[in-house]
């Protein structure tokens, strides 16, 4: 709506479809996820140490896999754009890549009002809703109007950090998580990833798009697998393996 009034139809329709983009990859792991856990979460309500057990692997997945496709998707945005929605789209590229932040929050803040909602203890959502309705309230105006369409998409992101902060605090009421242990691993893999794409920059840039985005997917992706798979090796096979079970068994860990 503020982009719409500020910048006119135009700039509104680079801002939703950036958004639409944002949420599609990592909305489609949530949608799978949140068919079991809903389950298992309400299965396990009364005991903490199942349900800490349940919520750790569920929230260690969908970092783990939502981190590459979102880094994947901002990265190599101009080339998805050519592809699929043609060159007059290429104005949302920065858009969306404001929006990098959001899309790797939404699914966690999903997965916690899953578990929320679960234990019966929906005030918790509306909190953390809430602080993020409150930035966003007088940052988006104020963003938007000193840095346009991209502005609006920061204050998204910022807004999902300020929530996902107050949403995992809500979510230690029930369960007990490692958070180091958890953060660390796709966080310094993705980060890996990302550096390791960037400095592939000049040998992606000489190659035709198409190929470029390819090549520089390919790197990207497999960058972060090895480097996953390097710091955790064998726990996260058994995890992979664990929420193959559950969800082939409905729900049993």
């Amino acid at each position: 709506l503020i982009v719409g009034l500020l910048f006119g139809v135009s700039k509104l329709g680079f801002y939703d479809r950036a958004h639409v983009f944002a949420q599609m990859p990592t909305g489609a792991i949530t949608h799978t996820i949140a068919s079991v856990t809903g389950t298992v979460y309400a299965r396990y309500q009364n005991s903490r140490e199942q349900l800490s057990a349940a919520f750790r692997r569920a929230l260690r997945f969908i970092l783990r896999s939502t981190i590459p496709i979102s880094l994947l998707l901002v990265v190599e945005a101009p080339v998805l754009v050519h592809s699929l929605i043609k060159d007059k789209w290429l104005p949302l590229v920065p858009i969306l890549r404001w929006m990098l932040l959001y899309s790797l929050c939404r699914p966690v803040q999903d997965d916690i009002n899953a578990l929320l909602r679960s234990v019966g203890d929906p005030k918790r959502i509306i909190r953390h809703y809430g602080a993020q309705f409150g930035f966003l309230l007088f940052a988006t105006p104020l963003l938007a109007i000193n840095y346009g369409a991209e502005g609006a998409a920061m204050s998204m992101s910022i807004g999902a950090v300020i929530g996902i902060g107050v949403a995992l605090w809500s979510c230690t009421a029930y369960v007990d998580v490692p958070w180091t242990k958890t953060l660390a691993p796709p966080l310094a893999a993705g980060g890996a990833a990302l550096g390791t794409r960037l400095l592939a920059t000049p040998m992606v840039e000489s190659l035709p798009l198409l190929a470029g985005g390819f090549v520089g997917g390919a790197i990207l992706l497999i960058t972060y697998g090895l480097v996953l798979l390097a710091i955790e090796r064998r726990a996260l096979l058994d995890e992979i393996n664990t929420l193959y079970t559950a969800a082939r068994t409905g729900g049993k860990f």
